[in-house]
């Protein structure tokens, strides 16, 4: 009958061989490179918490409300700018913006713009890449509110100016083929100007999450200067 500390010693002794065996190995296979030059489509779930606030010289009120939903979409590019063997590096990122929000009954805000990124990207092995990518987006808006019982209808533009960070998750299927994720938070100022000097400002803010889309225009990394 073999003593219980010698069945343990081992199978400890084996255990730790192995791994000495697996990270021998793993230390000769080449590092991943951060290679990106990405065209993307991303689908988005946006916040639909807001606040609003609406002034006029006589009188200024404000509060919290909801649409009832929101969704985006970012059509845009990614590059990395990185030497060959860099598996971390600066990604940066210009997407065109359409976000559109709905309200209760026929209300909506649509915002459309551009938006711009500056992040961090890490490549951790061939197929999984990690970007945290904080950006700021502006752009013109349109927001339609029905007539109710209370008032008339509403239809005006403006402007609005955005900010967000985002940690995205690629995946990369094929040579050209990757499947992206994201989740992150964003704020975006809406302000519109109605007529006799009113002005109606909402500010969406919270959590989005969303999938996304890339043809990667090529694999080859930046050669040693």
């Amino acid at each position: 009958m073999r003593h219980p500390h010698l069945c343990w010693s081992v199978i400890l002794n084996g255990a730790f061989s192995r791994m000495i065996l697996v990270l021998g190995a793993s230390s000769v296979l080449p590092a991943a490179e951060l290679v990106m030059r990405d065209l993307h489509a991303d689908l988005a779930i946006l916040p639909t918490a807001f606040r609003y606030q609406t002034s006029s010289p006589t009188v200024s009120t404000d509060g919290d409300d909801h649409f009832r939903s929101g969704t985006g979409l970012r059509l845009g590019g990614r590059r990395s700018l990185t030497s060959a063997g860099d598996t971390m590096g600066l990604v940066l990122g210009a997407d065109l913006v359409s976000d559109t929000w709905t309200y209760a009954g026929s209300g909506s805000l649509w915002g459309y713009g551009g938006h711009v990124s500056a992040g961090l990207g890490w490549a951790i092995n061939d197929s999984w890449t990690l970007i945290f990518e904080p950006g700021v987006g502006v752009g013109f808006n349109r927001l339609n509110l029905p007539a109710t019982r209370s008032g008339p209808g509403l239809t005006t533009t403006g402007r609005w100016l955005g900010w967000d960070a985002r940690l995205v998750a690629a995946w990369q299927v094929s040579e050209r083929i990757i499947l992206r994720a994201h989740w992150g938070w964003m704020t975006a100022k809406h302000s519109e100007r109605e007529a006799e000097g009113i002005t109606d400002t909402l500010t969406p803010s919270g959590m989005t999450i969303g999938l996304g889309f890339a043809w990667r225009l090529s694999n080859a990394p930046e050669p040693l200067r």
